[in-house]
C-alpha cells in the first residue's frame, strides 16, 4: 500500500531538505521496526499535482481533507471526513462525552453585512458570558491546544470573550451558504472534567498487552469504531479519554486520522 508524504506550505528548498533528509530518515527508522508484511511503500510528492499523477484513480484517505486534494478519488467524502474531525460532531455523536452546548452560525443568503455579523457575534459572546466557570470552550476544528480554552475564573472568561469576538469578526464574513453545512466556525462549550492520573506513555502504548486496561477500554473503543464506520471511515484514529473516580469514561477528543504519535510531521495519503 503506498503512502504519500508531502508538504504544501513551504518553499521548494525546504521540501527538498525535508524529503532528502529528515523525513526519509524518520521513515526508515519507523519502517525498520515493523514486520515486513506491515510495511507500506512511501511515495514523496512536492505538490497536489504530483499526488494526482502518482495515484491516478486509486481510492485515497487523506490525513486531513483540504481543497488541494478535492479532485482525487476519495474512499471517504472529504466533507464527511471534515465533519468527523470536528468537535461539534463528537458532541453530537452519542458517544460518552462531556455535556456540551453548541453555538452554530448560518450563512445569510443575502450575504453578510455589519448588522447580521454584529448580531451573530453578540449572540456567541452572550452564550459564553452566561456560562459560569469552570468550563471548556473549543472551536470546531481545534488542534492540539490551539482553539481550546480552559476557563477557570471570570477573568479567564472575559479574556476568552474578547479573543472569540475578534476572531469571529474577522472570520464570520467568510462563511458561505455553500460550506455552512460544515459548521467551520461553531463553538463548543463543555463541562470541565477534573483531570485524573493517566497511564504512563509506556503502559498506554502497550495497552494490548495489559489485560486490565484492554478490558477497561475495549467497550469504549468498540463503540467509537462503530461510530466511525457508520460514517464510512476506515483507518487510524486516536481518542482522548478521561475517567473519573467512579470509573466513568468520557471521550474529550476524537481524531479519525493518523495522530502525532503515529506518523512524521507530514500530510499522509493512503490508497
Amino acid at each position: 500500500m503506498p503512502v504519500v508524504f508531502f508538504k504544501h506550505e513551504v518553499s521548494e528548498e525546504q521540501i527538498d531538505l525535508m524529503v532528502g533528509r529528515r523525513m526519509k530518515e524518520d521513515l526508515e527508522q519507523t519502517l525498520a521496526v515493523l514486520e515486513p508484511g506491515c510495511r507500506f511503500a512511501p511515495v514523496f510528492c512536492k505538490s497536489p499535482e504530483e499526488i494526482h499523477m502518482s495515484l491516478g484513480s486509486s481510492e485515497t484517505i487523506s490525513f486531513l481533507p483540504f481543497d488541494g486534494l478535492a479532485e482525487l478519488c476519495h474512499y471517504i467524502s472529504p466533507d464527511e471526513h471534515y465533519i468527523l474531525l470536528s468537535k461539534r460532531e463528537l458532541a453530537l455523536s452519542g458517544l460518552p462525552t462531556p455535556k456540551a452546548q453548541l453555538v452554530d452560525f448560518t450563512a445569510p443568503r443575502t450575504g453578510w453585512d455589519s448588522n447580521n455579523i454584529n448580531h451573530d457575534v453578540a449572540r456567541a459572546i452572550n452564550a459564553i458570558h452566561d456560562r459560569q466557570p469552570p468550563f471548556v470552550l473549543k472551536s470546531n476544528l481545534a488542534g492540539g491546544s490551539k482553539g481550546t480554552y480552559l476557563i477557570h475564573t471570570l477573568e479567564d472568561r472575559a479574556t476568552v470573550e474578547e479573543d472569540i469576538m475578534n476572531n469571529l469578526l474577522k472570520q464570520l464574513p467568510n462563511l458561505t451558504v455553500e460550506h455552512a453545512h460544515l459548521h467551520p466556525f461553531s463553538l463548543i462549550m463543555t463541562d470541565f472534567l477534573p483531570a485524573m492520573p493517566s497511564p504512563s506513555t509506556s503502559t498506554y502504548g502497550s495497552m494490548a498487552r495489559h489485560t486490565r486496561l484492554a478490558s477497561q477500554y475495549s467497550e469504549l473503543i468498540q463503540s467509537t469504531a462503530d461510530f466511525l464506520r457508520s460514517h464510512g471511515y476506515y483507518g487510524p484514529a486516536g481518542i482522548d479519554v478521561m475517567t473519573n473516580k467512579a470509573g466513568v469514561h468520557n471521550i474529550v477528543d476524537l481524531n479519525p486520522r493518523p495522530t502525532g504519535s503515529s506518523c512524521s510531521d507530514a500530510s499522509v495519503l493512503t490508497s
